[in-house]
């Protein structure tokens, strides 16, 4: 029978060892480590640029889209802190060892008015035309937020054209000052049944007094026509305005007017979204 002794010296001196291979690993492949995350950095650099220059021109040749987008945008900076509630962020696990040090602001819940979650709350204002934004989302894609936009008109607009002028007529909804209410809790309640996608931003289904559902498809398509033809002619002074003889050689004018039929086919269209 053969006994085989272990010197205590050398298994200490084998975990050193071992211990220390990982590092020798990346010390002999330092270089071609570093030449990955170089290469990796900028491909994620140049397809971040590249998304910027299509969103851009996105914006340019769809005026809608660019108005959802400011929408977005004013939500975001006019956001009400107080909307929001501090919860454990899971990073206490890993850099904390489970202490809750670290915090996260998670915005208030929406609900409609049979009490079903709708969303969290990531901002909202008041347009100029009386409608209430909220930058909301449910679910997260990569840890990126789902963002939507509930819109909730508090007029019902109305578009005739007359001597080939446009008329707008407004007239405020049954109980349009109560469809929003914030609870006590700070969470908000919709006095609406659900909602529904039309264009870029989600409506709701509300009834009016008689409990007949309301038509919001005129107001979308005259706050449509009335934003398509703001940011038109948003875009026509920014064409003649690049410099001072573009000024005087572009008549803002009739480059306006050459362009009405783009904005009644925008208006007509129909949501492809």
């Amino acid at each position: 029978m053969v006994e085989i002794v272990t010197s205590p010296i050398e298994t200490a001196t084998s975990s050193i060892h071992n211990t220390f291979l990982p590092l020798k690993f990346l010390w002999q492949h330092l270089a071609s480590i570093l030449m990955v995350i170089l290469v990796a950095t900028a491909l994620g650099v140049g397809l971040y640029f590249y998304w910027k220059k299509q969103e851009l021109q996105h914006q340019q040749e769809d005026t809608l889209y660019k108005e959802y987008k400011n929408t977005i945008s004013s939500c975001e900076i006019n956001r009400d802190k107080r909307r929001y509630s501090k919860k454990y962020s899971k990073l206490n696990i890993i850099f904390c060892l489970g202490l809750p040090f670290i915090k996260k602001e998670m915005g208030r819940k929406f609900y409609n008015e049979r009490q079903e979650f709708i969303g969290f709350y990531d901002g909202h204002f008041e347009d100029s035309l009386g409608n209430h934004n909220f930058l909301l989302w449910k679910k997260k894609t990569f840890f990126m937020k789902n963002y939507f936009v509930l819109r909730i008109p508090t007029n019902i607009i109305t578009m005739d054209e007359k001597d080939k002028k446009i008329k707008f007529t407004k007239k405020p909804i049954p109980k349009g000052k109560t469809l929003v209410k914030t609870n006590n809790d700070l969470t908000t309640t919709i006095k609406m049944l659900n909602m529904e996608k039309q264009g870029f931003y989600f409506y709701p289904i509300i009834s009016d007094d008689t409990d007949q559902k309301l038509d919001f498809t005129s107001t979308i398509n005259a706050m449509n026509y009335m934003n398509h033809n703001r940011l038109l002619l948003e875009n026509v002074i920014k064409e003649s305005g690049k410099n001072v003889s573009g000024m005087a050689k572009v008549n803002t004018q009739l480059v306006y007017e050459q362009r009405v039929p783009e904005k009644v086919k925008e208006v007509e269209r129909e949501n492809e979204y």
